[in-house]
């Protein structure tokens, strides 16, 4: 059995992240992306309820000291706005990494702040992690 991947509209369903911010070239170049037609590698999700999903805390696959849970990727779509392709988490993953995240640190992804990237200019993915 494959992955389940659906397509969240973030003006119709709730989706919360952990991070507080998230830098603003990224963002751009991803919304001019998304745009163009480029489809991104799909956000792995818990899903809570039919309108309620959480971003999950699961291991990079290229890092796996490191966490992905697309929270670039979900405010740009948030922003664009265009549906956000997710992979809902299995219930393996579920019992091994993700848990949902304690309602006093969830954060709504429309309320995630944009910051000044100009200083992470050079970096790669290696050095910051996946979007």
């Amino acid at each position: 059995m494959g992955d389940k991947i659906v397509f969240l509209d973030l003006d119709k369903v709730d989706l919360y992240g952990f991070e507080h911010g998230v830098n603003d070239l990224y963002i751009d170049e991803m919304i001019n992306s998304i745009l163009e037609g480029v489809e991104f590698p799909p956000v792995s999700v818990l899903k809570i309820n039919n309108s309620t999903y959480h971003l999950a805390k699961l291991p990079n696959p290229k890092n796996p000291n490191r966490i992905d849970a697309g929270h670039h990727r979900s405010v740009a779509h948030y922003i664009c706005p265009e549906p956000l392709k997710c992979r809902l988490v299995t219930l393996k993953e579920r019992l091994l990494y993700a848990f949902p995240i304690p309602k006093k640190e969830r954060i709504y992804i429309g309320d995630i702040e944009l910051y000044d990237g100009s200083g992470f200019e050079g970096l790669t993915d290696d050095d910051i992690g996946m979007f």
